[in-house]
This record gives structure tokens, C-alpha cells and sequence, in this order.
């Protein structure tokens, strides 16, 4: 009945400004009582509070590992969105079929707007693209990339770097974008660093000592190929699972939004490399709820339904067969994103690690990232 009162009311506005339409008189009394109000805009603002109040009081009931963030205006705005139903229906819009005759115009048009690469793709003609998350996730051209071997650490994607440095270890924050910061803690959350670590029967505290923990920030683009790979050779044990929120990570969001990469949801890879704790985050965003892993098929991000403020998931990676780590050696395929988003890395390394890229620089798949200084 509630459709055919507001429809009668619409009809009602019509017969006003046309007097010359016809229409039946069978519930003509219905339509007559029927009268248009306007909703106050106080009650609307008080529905907002009530709202963002009933998100802020979730969060507080979960777990105590999640730190606490400062909320800008631009973060408190976003998180009032319905960023994960939207991320999902703007999903299917993407994996719709497109038909043949209408790929070329339109996937051309995306590709010129966002500068798309199709020569590096395994797939040169857009008629081979049946929808727009076809596009997004194209394949590499075979030798399109070459993984540096003379560092240490490469670029797991292509993208732009956003930061990069030294986890300050005096309160375990990590710089988001310059003066900008998120909880290490918050962000890879309780005892990821204690099971992956080198163990240190001296001080289980880390660093440990000697070392230092290093970051990475990389942002991809939504022209950027989407899929990304092993920075470096590692034993891999833990896939962690942590739902979230799907707030932009567009670089002018991480310089305004504080704590935006411990409030997403991501999947955290963990485990050791040749000097101890290393971990690979692929951190979901806006429009990109969506994360693949090769090693588990059966995760599923951005579930329909909610999620429990401070929860998470962890999966063990392991050789069916002997039950061992996965060895992921360097350029090893990790996953993918149905559109662009960001990878993190945060990783163990001695006093003389030296990053071989520079804030804002462009980089591609397996280009120098970082080495350690053997003359030092």
C-alpha cells in the first residue's frame, strides 16, 4: 500500500499542472486525501548523529587492540557513507557483460581518462574485454616486467609510492603521509609480529636488537595494472583477514584521514625473510572491496551483512603435503584487486637498509625498492 500512497500522491501533483489528463477514478477518494510534507531537516541531522553514534559505540565494544584515531571532518563525513553496500553494487555494475559493439568506445574512453597500458596486457584488442572488471584485472604481457635481482626488495605493483621509512619505535606509529600517522598495532593486529618473528630468547620485544622495522606505502591507480606480487623471497605462514571499513585511499584522503589504512579492510600476508618479521597487506578501499589471494581461493572480502568491529581471521599457508611454510620467492603472484587500491609493507631490517625510491615516484612491478647497504 505504501508505493500506491506515495504514487497517488505524485499523480496528484501531475493532475494539478495538467488538467487535461484522464486517469481512472476507481481510488480517486485515496488520491485526494493524499498530501505532500517535507521531512525536517533537523530530524535528517539527528538521524545522521544517531547513526555515526551507533558506529562509534560499535567500535568501542570491540576488540581493545584497535588504537584509537583522531576523526577529521573529511573522515568522520566518509565513514556516515554506506561505503561496503555501495563497493558491492558498484561490483556488479562492473562485472556486467558489456556487448561487443559498445567496448571499444567505452573501455577506450576509461583507458585514454586513466592511461592504460593495453600494450604491456596479454589482451591488446578491447573486444576481448567483456566487462570493466575484465579490464581492471588484465593480465601482464609475458616479459612486460623483469624483477631486479640485485635488491633485496622489489616493487610488489605497480603504482605510486605515497611513503616510506622507519616505524618510530618509541610509540609504534607509522607514518601515513608526512605528519600523518596510524598504529602499527591497530593495523596489523594482536600477535601478528610475536608468531612471525625471528625468535630472540634475549629480548622478544621487536625490533630485535640490531634491526629496525621499515614501511612502504604504494597506491595503485585506477589505470594501474591490478594485480601484485612477492616484493621479495620470504617464507610465507599467516593470511590474515581483518574487515573494515572502504574509505578512499586516494592520495588527498591519506593526507586528510588519519588512521585510514587501520580503519579498511585488508588481508595481511606474514612471515620472515632473510632479517626476520616480514608482512604484505593489500588494503581494500572505496569501490575496491574486493581482494584475491592465489594461495586462498576461498576468501571472501566485503561480505554482505556487516562486520564486527575489532574481529579478524587468520589462516595458516602451508604445503598440503609436508605442512610447511610457503616459500614465496620474489615476482611470485600474490593476488589481485578488482580496482585500485594500496599495498603495505611493513618489515624487519638491519640498521643499513636503504630505500631506492622516492615519495611520490610512478614504479612498476619488480623495480628496485630497497637493498641493504653492504658497505656499511
Amino acid at each position: 500500500m505504501l508505493h500506491r500512497f506515495v504514487f497517488s500522491g505524485i499523480w496528484s501533483r501531475l493532475k494539478q499542472t495538467q488538467p487535461g489528463c484522464q486517469y481512472s477514478t476507481k481510488s480517486s477518494s485515496l488520491r485526494r486525501r493524499s498530501t505532500w510534507f517535507g521531512i525536517p531537516v533537523t530530524l535528517g541531522v539527528a538521524c545522521i548523529g544517531i547513526l555515526q553514534l551507533y558506529r562509534v559505540l560499535g567500535r568501542e565494544k570491540g576488540e581493545r587492540w584497535v588504537s584509537p584515531q583522531p576523526v577529521t571532518w573529511q573522515l568522520a563525513g566518509f565513514l556516515m557513507l554506506p561505503t561496503r553496500p555501495l563497493s558491492r553494487w558498484w561490483g556488479s555494475l562492473m562485472n556486467l557483460r558489456l556487448p561487443v559493439w559498445s567496448r571499444a568506445p567505452l573501455l577506450g574512453l576509461y583507458s585514454q581518462v586513466f592511461h592504460c597500458n593495453l600494450e604491456e596486457s596479454d589482451r591488446g584488442d578491447f573486444k576481448d574485454y567483456e566487462s570493466f572488471s575484465d579490464l581492471f584485472t588484465r593480465n601482464l604481457k609475458e616479459g612486460s616486467r623483469s624483477f631486479d635481482e640485485k635488491h633485496e626488495l622489489v616493487c610488489p605493483c605497480d603504482g605510486k609510492v605515497l611513503h616510506f621509512g622507519k616505524v618510530n619505535k618509541d610509540n609504534e606509529l607509522i607514518e601515513q603521509v608526512k605528519g600523518v600517522h596510524y598504529s602499527l598495532s591497530a593495523f596489523l593486529g594482536p600477535g601478528l609480529l610475536e608468531r612471525t618473528s625471528t625468535p630472540d630468547p634475549i629480548d622478544s620485544k621487536l625490533p630485535h636488537k640490531g634491526s629496525e622495522l621499515y614501511h612502504v606505502v604504494i597506491y595503485l591507480g585506477p589505470g594501474d595494472n591490478h594485480h601484485f606480487y612477492s616484493p621479495t623471497d620470504w617464507s610465507l605462514n599467516i593470511a590474515r583477514h581483518i574487515p573494515g571499513e572502504l574509505l578512499t585511499v586516494a592520495p588527498w584522503a591519506a593526507k586528510t584521514m588519519p588512521g585510514l589504512f587501520a580503519l579498511n579492510e585488508r588481508v595481511i600476508l606474514a612471515g620472515k625473510w632473510r632479517s626476520g618479521f616480514f608482512s604484505f597487506a593489500a588494503v581494500g578501499a572505496y569501490n575496491v572491496g574486493s581482494i584475491h589471494l592465489s594461495m586462498h581461493k576461498d576468501l571472501r572480502t566485503n561480505r554482505k551483512g556487516g562486520y564486527k568491529f575489532g574481529s579478524y581471521t587468520d589462516k595458516v599457508i602451508s604445503y598440503k603435503e609436508v605442512g610447511e611454510s610457503l616459500q614465496a620467492t620474489k615476482g611470485y603472484h600474490l593476488g589481485h584487486f578488482n580496482m585500485g587500491s594500496s599495498i603495505v609493507l611493513v618489515f624487519e631490517g638491519p640498521k643499513d637498509f636503504k630505500f631506492a625510491v622516492q615519495r611520490g615516484e610512478s614504479v612498476k612491478i619488480g623495480a628496485p625498492l630497497g637493498r641493504i647497504d653492504q658497505k656499511t
